[in-house]
């Protein structure tokens, strides 16, 4: 009985010690001994393959390398596919290094509501070939947009030109001045409103309009300042040469005056020498001498 449960058992041992392990037979996968070809994970192929990109937007890149590796999905973040990659010429074994040597390059972002900004894209490995790109914003850099510029916040202010008229700037030279400034510095001409009985200026613009504004209207008080200088300097040496004409002319007076006063002393002396001559003449002793005389 033992016997022939030996040998029933015998055979089947055999059988299983002859039969390959799981996983051994000859429909499982092979190990090669070789790279795999696969560029899962970041993985490079064993013969690299030649990227030649002219240049153009990392849309046409991320294509490219969509069509070098199709085992490989290449998905893109808003404002990705407009950013501009230069010209590429290269070998490499995978998506991964070919994505490399486009991201990490400054650039400008733009997104689908217009908003550009400086940054850089950054590749990220998903899962076996699947990379995703996204755009990284460098705050270092100043943002800007290449949307329709908003209107700028507009103020009024309000300048008296009363000292700036007193002193010879008229209203037609104020504004023909802002004028020329606003041409010269390629701005928008402000509304400017004049009310004539309180000579008072209105100015309605932005912040920046106001400071040309304000430059210019300094620039005309300086004007303005040399101009009461020249005039009142001109009215000195009026007033100069008319006191120095006064100055004369009561000069000739007084030399007249005193011409004058001359002769009257002389008359004086005259008459006083006269009058004593005849209180001589008609002194004590007058008689005894016109009797003598007689």
């Amino acid at each position: 009985m033992h016997r022939s449960i030996q040998l029933l058992v015998a055979p089947l041992l055999l059988a299983l010690c002859t039969q390959p392990a799981i996983g051994q037979g000859s429909d499982a996968p092979k190990e090669s001994a070789s790279t795999s070809t696969s560029s899962g994970f970041g993985g490079d192929r064993a013969t690299p393959d030649e990227i030649n990109f002219p240049g153009g937007t990392f849309g046409e890149y991320a294509e490219l390398l969509r069509k070098t590796f199709p085992d490989t999905s290449i998905v893109l973040a808003p404002g990705v596919s407009t950013f501009m990659v230069p010209k590429i010429t290269a070998k490499v074994g995978s998506a991964g290094s070919a994505l490399k040597l486009a991201c990490g390059l400054e650039g400008e972002i733009t997104y689908p509501d217009g908003g550009t900004y400086g940054g850089e894209l950054n590749e990220q490995l998903i899962s076996r070939d699947l990379y995703r790109v996204i755009a990284v914003k460098n705050t270092t850099r100043t943002n800007r947009t290449l949307r329709a510029e908003e209107p700028a916040s507009q103020e009024i202010n309000i300048y008296p030109l009363v000292e700036l008229l007193d002193q010879g700037i008229s209203i037609e030279e104020v504004l023909g001045t802002l004028k020329v400034a606003f041409d010269l510095d390629a701005k928008k001409m402000p509304t400017l409103k004049y009310h004539e009985e309180t000579r008072i200026l209105f100015l309605k613009g932005t912040n920046d309009q106001y400071n040309v504004f304000r430059k210019t209207m300094s620039a005309l008080d300086t004007v303005a300042t040399d101009r009461a200088l020249k005039k009142l300097a001109q009215h000195d040496q009026n007033e100069h040469a008319q006191l120095q004409l006064k100055f004369a002319e009561t000069h000739a007076a007084y030399q007249k005056l005193q011409k004058e006063h001359l002769a009257l002393v002389e008359r004086m002396n005259a008459l006083m020498e006269r009058m004593n001559a005849e209180d001589t003449n008609n002194g004590p002793g007058a008689e005894d001498r016109d009797s003598e005389h007689e």
